[in-house]
């Protein structure tokens, strides 16, 4: 592996990234990684994950916007010619005590509800191993199905 990421790093005539970057695969359903040892052979791997490198882009192509020293150069030449726009965030709604904690009941009576736990135990038998993502937005949307009535 140690080959592979000295081959990327000239590729990208950066070798400061040689000791940053890492050469990853995913692990488990929860989206972590482990990183490869540098000893260890591509075994016939045809595509590798590679972390800690902020642009596949070789030196001297980069974008002009990337390089610091241009933004700041740029900054005091050029006075900034967009305006700043302000969205309005509507306030969240004051519940009282009383509100909020009827509010928490409703929500619990319609998780607790035998049929919304029949759908939510069949979804998971059917298809929490086979396709993960799948399993999370059907998931998302039997919960949002109490939480709109709530």
């Amino acid at each position: 592996m140690k080959s592979i990421k000295e081959a990327l790093v000239a590729h990208l005539g950066k070798p400061e990234l040689l000791r940053s970057c890492r050469l990853v695969q995913p692990v488990g359903e929860n989206g972590a990684f482990s990183s490869f040892k540098d000893n260890e052979k591509l075994n016939g791997r045809r595509a590798l994950l590679v972390l800690g490198i902020p642009s596949l882009r070789p030196a001297g192509e980069e974008p002009a916007e990337d390089v610091p020293a241009e933004k700041s150069l740029q900054a005091s030449v050029e006075p900034r010619s967009k305006p700043e726009v302000k969205v309005a965030v509507p306030e969240p709604p004051k519940l009282s005590m009383s509100q909020a904690l009827a509010l928490q009941r409703d929500l619990l009576q319609g998780f607790s509800d035998p049929e919304f736990q029949q759908k939510r135990k069949d979804q998971r038998s059917k298809i929490v191993q086979s396709e993960p993502r799948k399993f999370s937005a059907e998931r998302q949307k039997l919960f949002l199905t109490v939480q709109t009535l709530a």
